[in-house]
């Protein structure tokens, strides 16, 4: 079995905003409460520019919950990933604009685009980063504003998102306390339209013609999605223990991304998962796309469920398709 890394999670937070999106928006639009609780798992979902907020105001909330949960202040920070497929901006980066929000200076900042699977792959990255000796506190943020930026607010393929941001303070803890006991990321680009934003971008840009056909918000093939997701999340989840040395009755909790509690739970069952350990919450947050495992992650720390020595699995699959899993020896008290 192979042994932490000394690297763990020594803070967490998260931050939904204030206003909240009910399923009965959406009758207008040819869906019901009824349809998108019994398919989706979803009964509400978070709208951040109903009160001016951006990805970067979600973020900086987040962290400065994780820095304070961590008993850290921001001058301890000596790097910051911000996992989103919503910036603010094009550039410069949000990562840069929550530097600014937190008083954060001369530090390592950028941002990943991974989809769903981006707060795992910032999490493999930040321990490079610690490994090589080159920062001692990572802080991570998995945030986007799915709801308010990407979907159709005026289409019933509006029900599907969300928005919010979580946070975690990554550092050494020491071996023998616990760490990321192996992480596996990868990816295979045969995906490339089942999820996706065309317009907006290089490929087609920002024109009037654009905006008339919609293309700048997301389109998905919920089909493919689900053929996908409950063949990789079994996959991956397999190989993670297997090369872990491990097996699920090492495991103590599962928190898998949530794009569809249906999809999700199918998938995890073909993995013989027991649902038992395993956490969902897109009941009120929907699809938050890179926040959902770190805003889960979070919810689960502060309600007193996870000990010192508990392993977690996270599990995820993003558009492309990307993915990863990962198991953490859980560190904090």
């Amino acid at each position: 079995m192979k042994m932490p890394n000394g690297i763990s999670v020594i803070g967490t937070g998260s931050y939904m905003p204030p206003t909240v999106v009910l399923n009965n928006y959406f009758d207008r639009y040819g869906s019901s409460d009824e349809w998108i609780y019994s398919h989706l798992g979803i009964k509400e979902r978070r709208y951040a520019a109903a009160t001016g907020l951006a990805t970067s105001d979600l973020a900086a909330e987040a962290c400065r919950q994780a820095i304070e949960n961590a008993g850290l202040s921001c001058s301890d920070i000596d790097l910051v990933i911000v996992a989103t497929i919503t910036p603010d901006r094009a550039t410069p980066s949000t990562a840069c604009k929550v530097l600014h929000q937190l008083d954060i200076h001369d530090c390592p900042a950028f941002d990943i685009s991974a989809a769903c699977a981006g707060f795992i792959y910032s999490t493999f990255i930040a321990q490079q980063f610690i490994l090589a000796g080159n920062c001692m506190n990572a802080l991570l943020i998995g945030a986007d504003t799915m709801f308010s930026t990407l979907a159709n607010k005026h289409s019933r393929d509006g029900v599907y998102w969300g928005d919010g941001a979580g946070a975690i303070v990554l550092s050494r803890v020491g071996k023998d306390s616990g760490g990321f006991i192996h992480t596996n990321i990868s990816a295979c680009g045969d995906a490339i339209d089942e999820v996706t934003v065309i317009g907006g971008c290089s490929e087609h840009p920002v024109s009037q013609e654009v905006v008339d056909d919609k293309s700048h918000y997301i389109t998905m093939d919920g089909r493919a999605v689900f053929r996908s997701a409950i063949q990789i999340i079994p996959l991956i989840v397999k190989q993670v223990l297997k090369e872990a040395g491990m097996t699920l009755s090492d495991i103590h909790h599962v928190i898998p991304h949530q794009p569809a509690k249906k999809m999700i739970v199918q998938a995890l069952e073909s993995a013989e998962v027991p649902l038992e350990k395993t956490y969902f919450n897109m009941d009120k947050y929907a699809n938050t796309s890179s926040a959902t495992i770190p805003i889960t992650l979070d919810e689960v720390h502060r309600a007193g469920k996870l000990m010192a020595g508990d392993n977690i699995l996270f599990a995820t699959i993003g558009a492309g398709w990307v993915w990863g899993a990962s198991i953490l020896k859980w560190s904090m008290n």
